[in-house]
């Protein structure tokens, strides 16, 4: 995650090792899954949706929490000029790490080391084509704080909206456009190609089994 409203790089990243199924998106647990080289259980959606994405809730696999959580259909968009399902997910706050820090940066006083729990919750959406399964756009809205054993928040660690920048939506949109023609092309046109071609020769092998039978 880069911030290019204020000219900083790398505020956030993760490095993600993942196998999904390609027809329904969800994930597959092999193959040495992990987050940041720590094993991860997958499971939900990973980085796609199913083929003909339905207008229900689905799990979606946060890498953040290394969990799936419902993600709820709300509406209907259109993006870039492309007809896309809209779902929205909301992590609820959950501990993600366990971190020594000085007790002064967290206004404790005289109180020296203290281990603090980084806690994380959000709101993330996604727009997706639906014939494909494909996203064309995201948005994490981050709330992360640093909380003692007591439970007691000290300190805030990182709050914003990341959005995707217009250039990376424009290159999902045309990589959607296209899964979706090829789909379509399929599924559909050519097995009516096929459909005619196929009654076309019932019909001339009718015609010519006429003009052979004797009167």
């Amino acid at each position: 995650m880069n911030d290019v409203t204020n000219g900083k790089t790398g505020i956030d990243y993760t490095l993600r090792r993942s196998a999904f199924n390609k027809y329904t998106g969800e994930g597959v647990n092999c193959c040495g899954a992990n987050i940041d080289k720590e094993p991860v259980q997958l499971s939900g959606q990973i980085y796609l949706f199913p083929f003909n994405v339905e207008k229900k809730s689905y799990q979606v696999f946060n890498s953040t929490t290394g969990k799936a959580y419902e993600t709820k259909f709300v509406g209907e968009e259109v993006v870039n000029g492309l007809p896309v399902y809209k779902f929205q997910q909301t992590v609820p706050p959950t501990k993600t790490e366990t971190l020594t820090a000085p007790g002064d940066v967290i206004g404790l006083e005289d109180s020296g080391e203290v281990q603090v729990d980084r806690v994380y919750d959000g709101v993330n959406t996604y727009w997706i084509e639906p014939v494909s399964g494909s996203p064309v756009k995201q948005e994490q809205q981050r709330h992360e704080v640093l909380k003692t054993q007591d439970g007691v928040e000290r300190s805030v660690a990182f709050v914003a909206t990341a959005k995707m920048t217009p250039e990376t939506v424009s290159d999902l949109v045309e990589s959607a456009k296209e899964a979706k023609s090829q789909i379509t092309l399929l599924k559909t046109t050519i097995p009516l190609v096929l459909l005619v071609v196929g009654l076309v020769c019932v019909v001339a092998g009718a015609v010519l089994t006429a003009r052979r039978r004797p009167a």
